[in-house]
């Protein structure tokens, strides 16, 4: 089967998110069902020259599979390096981000910056195309900015270089995250293009997914900043009405975390700092654990408070 019709079996994939979209997270992603996963954007220097220094941005274990990275940057020979180096490491497709509205990313010519040189971007497409026998695919925006909403230009120029697949946040770089994403430009592109269309943009939770799948008819539907707030929404989605309990979520940062702990050490313990706060949505007394979590740096202290938190919060007992 190849990636697509494994896709198509369950079309709501994980995004490529920086700082999130690390091992322990596409593990948990694919958990609840996720169909594809990607790694954190990369940069293609670094991964074509520097890769050992990188390592941990791309490990991933063979129940990720199948799983992408994305690649971002504004050197043709060196995006076809990184390609070939993602599938000399057993990765199932690779992606080029054309759409990062990141100031540090545009600033240096990349992401969306790309949108207006399309030339310059389909230099990198026929060069990664030319180095990987594995799909190749492209991350674009509607456009620079209102005056060059220019998606479908770049859904043509990737139809005529090989490229497979297509995701489309439908929002200029000027609007960065404002206003709505556009989903009527989700719907011309499925109507328009031959290839594989993906379509990101609002969706934070599991009825925004299945709405956009439903108005927009796009193959897939790429699931950021909802994966983020929530892992469960990938289950959400699938069993429609499901809401996980206070236990189940608390069960979860404790797999989060001792796979944290597998994946970075010691640092886990600060790094999971961001995530316990979600998990924690919805507790009672989810101030004061919070805070007593961020107090501690002992690897089994954590263990144990998150051990004992499903059974306080059923009795109704403030965290001490």
């Amino acid at each position: 089967m190849d990636i697509f019709e494994s896709i198509r079996q369950f079309p709501y994939v994980l995004a490529p998110l920086a700082g999130y979209t690390d091992s322990p997270f596409r593990k948990i992603a694919k958990k609840f069902g996720a169909s594809f996963v990607w790694t954190e954007m990369i940069n293609e220097h670094t991964m074509a020259r520097f890769h050992d220094r990188i390592e941990p941005l791309y490990r991933y274990d063979e129940e990720e599979h199948p799983i992408g990275m994305q690649l971002f940057g504004k050197e043709p020979a060196l995006f076809g390096e990184a390609a070939a180096r993602a599938q000399a490491l057993g990765f199932d497709a690779v992606d080029i981000n054309f759409g990062c509205p990141a100031r540090a990313v545009t600033n240096g010519g990349s992401g969306s910056a790309m949108m207006k040189d399309i030339n310059k971007a389909e230099a990198i497409v026929k060069a990664v195309v030319g180095a990987v026998k594995i799909p190749v695919g492209i991350k674009i925006r509607s456009g620079w900015d209102d005056s060059h909403r220019n998606f479908m230009d770049f859904n043509k120029m990737a139809e005529d270089n090989g490229v497979s697949f297509i995701c489309l946040h439908p929002r200029t770089r000027a609007q960065m995250f404002r206003e709505h994403s556009n989903w009527d430009e989700l719907k011309r592109l499925k109507q328009e293009s031959r290839l594989f269309v993906t379509g990101s943009g609002d969706i934070m939770t599991a009825a925004d997914a299945l709405r956009m799948k439903k108005e927009t008819e796009v193959d897939a539907v790429m699931v950021a900043r909802g994966a983020m707030n929530s892992p469960f929404i990938f289950k959400e989605i699938k069993e429609p009405g499901y809401q996980p309990s206070f236990r189940e979520r608390i069960e979860l940062a404790s797999f989060h975390y001792e796979e944290m702990l597998k994946y970075r050490g010691h640092r886990a313990v600060f790094e999971m700092r961001k995530y316990f706060g979600r998990y924690l949505k919805g507790f009672n007394n989810a101030v004061a654990a919070r805070v007593a979590l961020f107090k501690m740096d002992d690897e089994q202290q954590i263990r144990e408070f998150l051990k004992q938190l499903p059974e306080l919060e059923e009795k109704g007992e403030m965290v001490k």
